[in-house]
């Protein structure tokens, strides 16, 4: 049988990859939940085996085989972005310091393992200290720097906003 010819990540969901391609406009990512992210390498890479009961979320095609989505737990980017919200990170996207154009970016924490969503503003020339802003002043800004460590698993490129939860 010619299925006996394929590779085991074949039968792995996706390949390997976080994308199933639909139509040719659209592609389906994974819609992670915030405790998945453990299984989010530092290049971006998903463990898509160890994602249960994966659900996914349908994006523009230009997207990297690498784009994942969440949907945001809390009110730190209030009101920019608000909680139940959903947004797609691709790893393969470097953040940029802009201030009249701001990139958000999807950051884990080394020494804690947090993961944060915020603003990405740069501290310094050399790219190794720079801030992460919420938009919510009642919480934190949190300083990257060699002292406290952080790995950027990517920047949001594409967000979708729920105005109202659907009837049962």
């Amino acid at each position: 049988s010619r299925l006996l010819d394929k590779p085991a990540s074949a039968f792995t969901p996706f390949g390997g990859d976080t994308v199933r391609t639909g139509n040719d406009e659209k592609q389906s990512i994974l819609l992670l939940k915030w405790e998945d992210l453990k299984h989010v390498t530092a290049g971006g890479e998903v463990l898509t085996q160890a994602i249960k009961n994966p659900s996914y979320l349908e994006v523009d095609k230009d997207l990297s085989k690498k784009a994942l989505a969440l949907v945001l737990d809390d009110d730190s980017m209030a009101p920019k972005f608000v909680e139940g919200e959903e947004i797609v990170i691709d790893p393969d996207v470097a953040p940029e310091d802009d201030d009249s154009e701001p990139d958000y970016v999807l950051v884990r924490l080394t020494q804690t393992g947090a993961h944060l969503f915020r603003r990405y503003r740069l501290r310094s020339t050399s790219g190794d200290t720079y801030d992460l802003v919420p938009c919510n002043s009642d919480w934190d800004t949190v300083t990257v720097s060699p002292r406290n460590p952080a790995e950027i698993l990517g920047t949001m490129v594409q967000n979708t906003v729920k105005r109202r939860k659907s009837r049962k």
